[in-house]
């Protein structure tokens, strides 16, 4: 018994619509796929050896990347236990002139509003007005104290005292600026 040839007719419209859903769906798939191995390089990378030196080893190997440190945070260690800011402060070779910025600053860390509050509130610090990308707070005090010391060894190479602060201050390295007066003021 010979089974009937059965054809099912699906209207024209029906057929694009099926035709663009698996267009879709292809280029869905393509983007995740794409994603997905994005992802893992992200992790991993490719390392390309010669497959013979003295010894015979893989030509390629699939190691994890290290991760990054940010560039706002510092890997440094105190030996010597510090007892209050001031004495963390004092540890640096840039003690003098860190301790003006801190006073001009926040007074110490006791300026009743500013960015030093405002880093305190959600539990981090800025004291020292620091703030080269828009709001930077900081995990500590002493993670601010290594940031603006390593920002001001790296400016004091090329720029004069005053040409330092007025920088610090305002982003234009003038050799007088108000905030550099109110620095020598401190002095008296």
């Amino acid at each position: 018994m010979k089974l009937p040839n059965i054809k099912i007719k699906l209207p024209l419209h029906t057929k694009r619509y099926a035709k663009w859903a698996l267009f879709s769906l292809s280029i869905v798939s393509i983007v995740l796929i794409i994603i997905t191995i994005s992802a893992w390089f992200d992790i991993n990378r490719l390392v390309f050896r010669s497959p013979i030196l003295i010894k015979v080893q893989a030509p390629i190997v699939i190691e994890r990347r290290v991760a990054l440190a940010s560039p706002l945070a510092s890997t440094e260690t105190l030996t010597k236990i510090p007892k209050s800011k001031a004495d963390l402060i004092n540890l640096k070779s840039a003690s003098k002139v860190i301790t003006g910025i801190w006073t001009l600053e926040s007074n110490r860390g006791n300026y009743p509003t500013g960015f030093a509050k405002y880093c305190e509130s959600l539990g981090k610090s800025n004291e020292f007005g620091f703030d080269p990308y828009g709001h930077t707070c900081f995990d500590n005090f002493e993670a601010s104290v290594n940031r603006v010391e390593n920002w001001l060894v790296d400016v004091m190479q090329e720029l004069s005292l005053d040409q330092t602060l007025c920088f610090y201050n305002t982003g234009i390295a003038s050799d007088s600026c108000i905030y550099s007066k109110n620095y020598h003021s401190l002095e008296k």
